[in-house]
């Protein structure tokens, strides 16, 4: 039988292994983290950023010019 803490390292590597976004598994290694628990918050928190970076992004186009 494992403990609840190795049953939580196990969880977390199952997670990042799935993840299909390479940058979010890049970040939560380079934190550290090793808790499923945090790990799921981290890539929420992430994934929300990101989301709101790009929308704004979107609305905000300085890039491109209204030709007459």
């Amino acid at each position: 039988m494992c403990t609840d803490s190795v049953r939580d390292k196990i969880g977390y590597a199952q997670f990042v292994s799935a993840l299909c976004n390479g940058f979010l598994k890049r970040a939560l290694q380079l934190e550290g983290v090793t808790s499923l628990r945090v790990a799921i918050q981290r890539a929420k928190a992430r994934r929300l950023i990101q989301e709101n970076s790009f929308s704004c992004k979107e609305g905000n186009n300085f890039n491109e010019r209204k030709r007459k």
